[in-house]
């Protein structure tokens, strides 16, 4: 467009001089400047668009990669709980089948948070306690071998062990000897219907046995016994002092009862009531025991504790041991009254029971 300078009316182009005063033309450059813009304007639009969108699908790549990198990461810490979960399933199952304090211990070691941890703790405790008790009786066996051979294959425990009765302080005392392992002796005494456990010890003197026993002492009446067995007719000649004073009684009894000691270390002892005085003759197994309910045990484990006269506190026992001729209830606490092969057929029969 051109525009008379003085009249500022516009005209095509092509036209020269103004119609109306006649002055040369000139070009409008505002005009021509807003045609360019309008041709550029539409160009920038596009380059616009074309930077929105780019950055646009340079961030949705940006994110693609970055939901494939959290993936990839997540499905290889899946990978390896796998791995580490069946390889430590793996490792307790072995640890099983072994079956074995090292095997478990092992499985501790590999893996000191694993999910059977605890469980492999118990175990060994439970297989250390078991051997701690398999060689507490192979001891007591050992020691019971080694007291029957120093006691000229068994004959000496028969001497040993039984039960003494005579005149004693103007009454009637019996003495019963129960328990001999090593060179230890334990048993018990009644005078007067009072029942008193003692422990002591004995050594060979020719053709006789002396013994030193002492009883608890927790008692005014408690004393000590030293006595001697005569090897040929049986017969415990002694004295016994009283340990807070100077009163003592010399006293001759004669041997009303003997148990006899066969080749197994196993008594024959009818003076040991019940229906299972095995429990306190010998230590017993597993085997002794499989063909028994738990009431029987229940009376097995109790007939210890009855041969000793404790009072039974729970209704069951008492309606059963009053029943029983040869029962007679008088200790509150027997406890220091069982021998060692008792304590422990007591701790067997509990497993079971």
């Amino acid at each position: 467009m051109k525009t008379c300078p003085r009249c500022h009316i516009q005209y095509p182009e092509d036209k020269k001089f103004c119609k109306k005063c006649g002055e040369l033309l000139v070009l409008d450059y505002s005009t021509e400047s807003s045609k360019i813009k309008s041709e550029i304007n539409p160009i920038k639009q596009i380059t616009v668009k074309e930077t929105v969108l780019a950055n646009s699908n340079s961030k949705k790549i940006i994110l693609k990669a970055i939901s494939i990198g959290v993936s990839v990461i997540v499905v290889a810490l899946i990978a390896i709980f796998m791995i580490i979960y069946f390889k430590q399933n793996s490792a307790w199952k072995d640890a099983k089948e072994k079956n074995s304090i090292n095997s478990f211990q092992a499985y501790i070691n590999d893996y000191p948070n694993g999910r059977y941890v605890d469980e492999a703790k118990s175990i060994i405790k439970a297989k250390d306690d078991s051997i701690a008790g398999a060689q507490m009786i192979m001891a007591i066996h050992d020691s019971i071998s080694a007291a029957k051979k120093s006691l000229d294959n068994g004959q000496g425990l028969n001497i040993l062990i039984g039960t003494w009765k005579g005149p004693f302080n103007k009454k009637t005392m019996e003495l019963v000897v129960n328990s001999v392992i090593d060179n230890s002796v334990a048993g018990y005494d009644v005078l007067n219907g009072k029942k008193r456990p003692f422990t002591g010890t004995y050594y060979e003197n020719g053709n006789s046995y002396s013994l030193t026993l002492n009883e608890p002492g927790d008692d005014n009446g408690d004393g000590k016994f030293e006595l001697s067995i005569d090897k040929s007719s049986n017969i415990i000649t002694g004295y016994w002092k009283l340990f807070k004073g100077s009163l003592n009684y010399s006293f001759s009894f004669n041997k009303i009862n003997t148990i006899n000691i066969n080749q197994n270390g196993n008594s024959n002892n009818n003076s040991i009531y019940g229906l299972y005085p095995q429990a306190s003759e010998k230590l017993l197994y597993a085997s002794d025991l499989r063909d028994l309910n738990k009431y029987d045990l229940k009376i097995m484990r109790n007939e210890v504790f009855a041969r000793h006269g404790y009072i039974f506190k729970t209704p069951d026992m008492i309606s059963y041991f009053q029943k029983q001729s040869w029962y007679r209830g008088q200790y509150n606490d027997v406890a220091s009254m069982l021998t060692i092969i008792e304590k422990k057929n007591i701790e067997l029969i509990k497993k079971y029971e």
